[in-house]
């Protein structure tokens, strides 16, 4: 996967924007020899800056449907960032209550 100077994906881009169609569509495209789920279990744990994975990044801008989406593509809520933060403590701590009880009813 192709990443910027700050070592984002575009599926980091994706998350942190709110746009659940493009994110649907990189977790689904799969690379060459490789199958959809490996693709996208890769590329939910992916880090971008900062050490945040795409999961961080819809956490902490309040992204319900993207944050659901990762998770069911296979996308962990206890991946820590470079402070250690995951994405539940950045979601409740932003005050992004409805992705604190995604991220807690998949936890």
């Amino acid at each position: 996967d192709d990443t910027d100077k700050n070592g984002e994906a575009p599926l980091h881009w994706a998350a942190y924007n709110g746009y659940p169609d493009a994110v649907r569509v990189l977790l689904e495209y799969p690379a060459i020899g490789k199958g959809p789920s490996e693709v996208s279990v890769h590329r939910c744990q992916s880090r971008g800056r900062y050490g945040w994975t795409a999961l961080h990044n819809a956490a902490y801008q309040g992204h319900v449907e993207v944050s659901r989406l990762l998770l069911s593509y296979g996308a962990t809520i206890d991946d820590t960032d470079d402070n250690g933060d995951t994405p539940l403590q950045l979601a409740e701590r932003e005050g992004h209550l409805d992705v604190v009880r995604i991220l807690v009813e998949y936890g």
